[in-house]
């Protein structure tokens, strides 16, 4: 999709392409890693379109939502295979718990509404190009640490880009 949209942009000289990623994307949970390695794979893919692109007046943005009650939470997969479980012992408690943890946050008054998200694409959307943040996180649980890991790649990836030789 994005290769068949890139031509037009680029003759237009500007675009946007939004990506949704996920705070797993920047940092993993136990049991997770299937998940969290396809939003490390959309983060690392929208950030280096962002410096492709940006000289071509096309944005490159992600989006980091946290997690909220949706339908995502009812399709994850646990082995099916009690043995499997039992071998992974205390470990395995961990899922159980991230999923209880999740469940009383949804299902308390203040569980995070996934309006929130359609709200920071639409905002992204409106902000002028070339003034749009790389990362967006949409996170009311815990947006400060993501926000700290984002903070401290947003420093360190220009020194990264200079030495070689591409800033």
């Amino acid at each position: 999709l994005v290769l068949a949209a890139l031509p037009a942009m680029r003759r237009q000289g500007s675009g946007l392409l939004l990506q949704i990623s996920s705070t797993f994307g920047r940092l993993p949970m136990p049991f997770s890693g299937l998940y969290s390695a396809s939003k490390f794979a959309v983060e690392g893919l929208a950030e280096a379109y962002a410096y492709e692109l940006a000289p071509l007046g096309i944005d490159s943005v992600i989006v980091e939502p946290g997690p909220f009650p949706t339908e995502l939470g009812t399709k994850i997969v646990f082995p099916l295979d009690e043995q499997v479980t039992r071998e992974y012992g205390e470990a395995a408690l961990r899922g159980q718990i991230l999923g209880e943890t999740l469940g009383r946050l949804f299902s308390s008054p203040d569980a995070p509404q996934p309006q929130q998200v359609a709200d920071a694409v639409k905002t992204l959307i409106e902000l002028p190009q070339g003034q749009r943040p790389l990362r967006t996180v949409v996170d009311p649980m815990t947006s400060e640490l993501i926000e700290a890991v984002n903070q401290t790649s947003s420093r360190t990836q220009p020194a990264f880009l200079r030495a070689f030789r591409l800033m």
